[in-house]
């Protein structure tokens, strides 16, 4: 293949998935939901100076969970990365590598908190049964008093 013809196909539009490939992505988010879901929010409480080591080992861990389901969703649809959620997914995993790492970087982690949040966000909107998760909790509602009487508005206008 030349090279103009292996550029074309690189950014021909990806086309629709087949059915053993919808198949495999289908098992594979199945088994890799719950670590992606994991790796995206234990990060965002992992923030004490006195286990620095933790901090490291969890964000380094996260980064490559993302990593892996990267290159699997890649090995599954070649045509991955040229579609939205490949894109999306590429973007969180080089924007959530930890630098931090590498001698003489330091920062990004509001970069990075963001990274980690918008990941949660495409997990919930690309999953059906988390999508039904948070469905079910926006139609939470708060219990009824003890007496079972209806919860009663206050008028708080009056006071200063």
């Amino acid at each position: 293949m030349t090279w103009t013809a292996n550029r074309t196909a690189m950014t021909a539009p990806a086309g629709p998935l087949t059915p053993e490939q919808l198949k495999a992505r289908e098992r594979w988010q199945s088994i890799w939901n719950l670590p992606i879901f994991v790796a995206a929010v234990v990060p965002l409480f992992i923030t004490s100076s006195k286990t620095k080591w933790v901090e490291i080992a969890v964000g380094f861990g996260s980064w490559l969970v993302f990593a892996v389901d990267l290159v699997v969703q890649v090995r599954i649809d070649r045509a991955y990365l040229r579609r939205r959620d490949g894109k999306i997914d590429l973007g969180i995993v080089v924007l959530t590598f930890p630098y931090y790492l590498i001698p003489g970087i330091a920062g990004g982690s509001a970069i990075l908190l963001l990274a980690r949040l918008a990941r949660v966000v495409r997990l919930l909107l690309a999953t059906s049964g988390l999508r039904r998760f948070a469905a079910r909790l926006g139609k939470v509602r708060p219990s009824t008093p003890a007496n079972g009487e209806p919860p009663h508005e206050t008028d708080n206008s009056s006071r200063d």
